[in-house]
């Protein structure tokens, strides 16, 4: 923890705005000292991918990005694939990306780039992506910060030999979803889409998921 904090106060003598630290195993505590000895530093982006931090480090990181720092005001870039955050983290982070200043997170072991606030942004497609459910927060609280959004596809087993995709449409009063090949990340996905107000869940009558590697309901009504 000693050099984390002592990096921290090199770098509030510098005018760099990025960092990259992805890689190296940092534990949480070192983490979470150099990342409150950055709210100071007007970094752009950071990268802290695969090094082993956790629900810990992300805490703090919701905690900078929601606080009146330096740090919230310019960031634009976080970087925070392949670590053990937990939904716990991944929630705490999720709850403070909308009108942070964030334009882009990176998520997943492909690094998957996520934009972020991004009033411009009408589709999003997540053929091919395998998410884990720390990474499916991630995503629904990403999406929730596109006010354009009307159209979500969806298919994220990753299976590109029996690979079928789904677009969701607002307004549709019924989604079929049958032999799709959904996993149970498209289905929170799914999920995340019903509660945007411009898609109107209370018109979708029914939504049908049979045939579907998931364990969910082959058919979901909603009244």
């Amino acid at each position: 923890p000693k050099a984390s904090a002592k990096l921290a106060a090199t770098l509030r003598s510098t005018q760099v705005t990025s960092l990259t630290i992805s890689t190296n195993p940092i534990h949480d505590d070192a983490m979470v000292e150099l990342l409150e000895g950055l709210k100071d530093v007007g970094l752009v982006s950071l990268a802290i991918s695969n090094t082993g931090v956790g629900v810990s480090t992300a805490s703090k990181l919701a905690e900078l990005l929601s606080g009146a720092t330096k740090f919230s005001a310019t960031v634009e870039e976080l970087n925070i694939s392949m670590n053990p955050i937990g939904v716990d983290g991944a929630k705490a982070l999720g709850d403070v990306i909308s009108g942070s200043s964030l334009k882009c997170l990176i998520i997943g072991p492909k690094g998957t780039r996520l934009p972020v606030n991004d009033g411009d942004v009408t589709e999003l497609n997540f053929e091919g992506q395998e998410f884990s459910p720390v990474e499916v927060t991630l995503v629904a609280a990403a999406t929730s910060t596109f006010a354009a959004l009307n159209s979500l596809t969806v298919n994220s087993t990753g299976n590109m030999k029996s690979q079928k995709t789904y677009t969701l449409t607002a307004g549709e009063d019924q989604i079929q979803l049958s032999e799709k090949n959904l996993g149970s990340a498209d289905v929170a996905l799914i999920a995340a889409w019903l509660q945007r107000p411009e898609v109107n869940a209370a018109t979708v009558e029914v939504i049908t998921l049979e045939g579907n590697p998931i364990g969910y309901p082959s058919k979901v009504s909603l009244e």
